[in-house]
């Protein structure tokens, strides 16, 4: 699509360099904040930057400037690999003895669902990346709704009164 096929391995090893980065600094950044604000973070610059990926996409008919597509790909995805670490152990938190059982299933059904919706983007692809824009940009969104949701569900059961005889 871009005609840049020589210049392939270049690109995505020094986008696999930016996010060992991201990698790190993540783990500087958990020393720093809570893992919730870190993930929270974490999605909504992923959102921003799916925004952009899509803005551009669609003010240049599919087929944005390679470098400038390509940085704020990485940046979407640098996001991801600084979210998706930390939302797993957020959702596992609870399990407990359950965690091990529990982190196969939300693995499988991860890598389950997110073959199903990247097929779904896939087939939409012809010669235009604004598909890519609009599946990170819904994706995303998703997945910032469902975390805030979490949120609100852990904040309000935090909140509500404990009635009955606790164990213990």
């Amino acid at each position: 699509m871009f005609d840049q096929e020589r210049w392939f391995v270049p690109y995505f090893s020094i986008m696999a360099a930016g996010m060992g980065l991201v990698t790190l600094l993540n783990n500087r950044a958990l020393h720093r904040f809570r893992a919730r604000s870190v993930a929270l973070g974490a999605g909504c610059l992923q959102i921003c930057a799916a925004g952009t990926m899509l803005g551009l996409a669609l003010s240049a008919g599919g087929r944005p400037h390679f470098v400038l597509w390509i940085t704020i790909f990485s940046l979407a995805n640098a996001c991801m690999v600084a979210f998706f670490p930390l939302g797993q152990s957020l959702a596992l938190e609870p399990m407990g003895e359950m965690a091990g059982t529990a982190s196969a299933v939300l693995g499988f059904t991860m890598a389950m669902l997110g073959a199903g919706l990247a097929a779904i983007i896939d087939q939409a692809i012809s010669g235009s990346v604004t598909p890519i824009g609009v599946g990170y940009l819904a994706y995303g969104t998703a997945a910032l709704a469902c975390q805030l949701f979490a949120l609100h569900h852990q904040r309000t059961q935090a909140m509500a009164p404990r009635t009955g005889v606790e164990a213990g």
